[in-house]
């Protein structure tokens, strides 16, 4: 009797903090669109897939920042602000105040660059990204009422602020 040979390479490969960098830039990777300022066309770098790393900043950043606000009027405008932010390569990292990130979206705004940006993305990610934010405000939604359990939130929160200025 004759044996056949499994033909399938069942190979097992290393795996480095190289090869985990280029697999996470192919399955994270950005698409490029141009947007038309005046008679300029610029180029913006967008994510086609939204990482959970990215989403989680993103849901910091507004949760940190949420208590803040002056207007619950604004609040569409920031988290529209935050998805290009957390999503794009705009140069807007650094901009941390929410008054001058309303100021900058005011400026996309008038610039008629935010209906580009936001058309461009995937429906399934914004749809991706809008699930998790409903799970996370069910999660505040149910922690509220835990005393003990929004003391150790905001110990945590101090403590990520205290680990970002030493960083800084």
């Amino acid at each position: 009797m004759i044996k056949k040979q499994n033909t399938s390479k069942n190979t097992s490969k290393k795996l480095t903090a190289t090869k985990l960098f280029d697999l996470h830039s192919d399955q994270f990777s950005k698409k490029t669109i141009k947007v038309k300022i005046k008679d300029t066309f610029y180029p913006i770098k967008i994510d086609q897939i939204f990482s959970e790393t990215k989403m989680k900043n993103y849901i910091m950043e507004l949760l940190t920042n949420y208590k803040n606000f002056e207007s619950f009027l604004s609040l569409p405008d920031y988290t529209l602000f935050l998805t290009i932010k957390h999503f794009t390569d705009l140069d807007c990292q650094d901009i941390n105040d929410i008054d001058s990130q309303l100021k900058l979206f005011s400026i996309f705004i008038d610039l008629g660059i935010v209906e580009p940006i936001l058309n461009a993305f995937d429906e399934k990610e914004m749809l991706k990204l809008k699930s998790y934010m409903t799970t996370v405000e069910k999660n505040v939604e149910d922690f509220k009422n835990n005393p003990e359990m929004i003391k150790q939130i905001e110990e945590l929160a101090k403590k990520q602020n205290t680990l970002t200025d030493l960083i800084q």
